[in-house]
């Protein structure tokens, strides 16, 4: 995330990028910020039905970075381990992209449909 503040009455900007030392570092115009991206190397398409499920166990327990795509019917998850239920849990509608950005979180993730039809969920995985 970057935040710029007004620094005194020169209009510099503030932001907390920093330096090697974690300083911070002004500058007069904004900056590009890097995001480090994922290098993607598995995926997996997960059917889900009436049975709280997890991801695939090989690929959660070797990535730390997953972005899914629900593509035909809607679900519901919890990402702290707790057991979702058709009607309990987030809900995440068609064509929503969920993103898990920590081995917690692909470990800890179960999914549901929300409705009487299965679920298809496409992923990718990856490791920061």
């Amino acid at each position: 995330m970057v935040r710029n503040r007004d620094w005194g009455n020169d209009e510099r900007m503030m932001y907390p990028i920093g330096n090697e030392d974690g300083e911070w570092v002004q500058f007069k115009d904004p900056q590009p910020v890097r995001q480090h991206i994922p290098d993607w190397n598995g995926t997996d398409t997960l059917t889900v039905s009436s049975t709280a499920i997890p991801l695939d166990e090989g690929l959660r327990l070797s990535h730390n970075y997953c972005r899914i795509t629900v593509n035909t019917e809607a679900i519901r998850l919890w990402l702290d381990g707790s057991i979702p239920t058709a009607s309990v849990g987030q809900l995440v509608p068609v064509g929503d992209i969920i993103i898990l950005e920590s081995a917690d979180e692909l470990q800890d993730a179960l999914f549901i449909r929300a409705s009487g039809s299965d679920a298809s969920l496409s992923c990718m995985f990856g490791n920061r």
